[in-house]
């Protein structure tokens, strides 16, 4: 996928510019429903925002992004405490969820935007990430404090449309010209890739 802005419509690779109220600099953001727009019988969940740092920092779990496999193995964000669940941004808590069995057809899905922090600061979204199955475990590392290691099928081909992302903020169905073939398939319990090796 070029690195270079896909269109003034979609989703812009080297600049920050989700056109939301979250940031990208690093772990999870989740955007919510605008206010006006929650229902009782749905997720008040627009969309998930993860990102993984090129390098980590001394004594921060370490993510690891293979795009030629689309492969993104990512830690959660416990980095002290003795309960897997006991952090800010409620990471850990949103891992449980996203690899959870039924997570595809439950109201409460929702799409997850990985973008990667370089070390010259530059923040690039790479892509829709989807769940493997079994894709998720407990791990005991760094002062043997518990956390999660969560692996990532990456489409990384998809453009993605802001005005797709503006419809989920709103809560609203949006039509199939806007909606990426990977989610529609994701949610439809049918293959995401064609690359078996990964994901089925």
């Amino acid at each position: 996928m070029s690195k270079n802005f896909i269109s003034e419509n979609k989703l812009d690779r080297k600049k920050n510019n989700l056109h939301t109220s979250t940031g990208t600099n690093g772990g999870f953001r989740m955007v919510n429903l605008a206010p006006q727009s929650k229902r009782s019988n749905s997720t008040e969940h627009a969309f998930l925002v993860i990102t993984s740092a090129e390098k980590a920092k001394a004594n921060i779990w370490s993510d690891d992004f293979d795009s030629g496999n689309h492969l993104l193995t990512y830690h959660g964000d416990n980095k002290a405490s003795q309960n897997i669940f006991n952090t800010p941004k409620k990471g850990n808590f949103y891992l449980d969820e996203i690899f959870s069995e039924n997570f595809a057809q439950s109201t409460q899905a929702f799409p997850i935007l990985y973008f990667k922090l370089f070390a010259d600061n530059r923040v690039e979204y790479m892509g829709l990430a989807y769940p493997i199955p079994n894709g998720l475990k407990s791990i005991r590392e760094k002062n043997n404090i518990p956390n999660y290691e969560a692996k990532f099928y990456i489409d990384q081909t998809t453009s993605i449309k802001k005005e797709w992302l503006t419809h989920l903020k709103e809560g609203k169905s949006a039509k199939n010209s806007i909606v990426p073939q990977s989610w529609s398939n994701f949610i439809h319990l049918k293959p995401i890739s064609s690359n078996k090796k990964n994901y089925e």
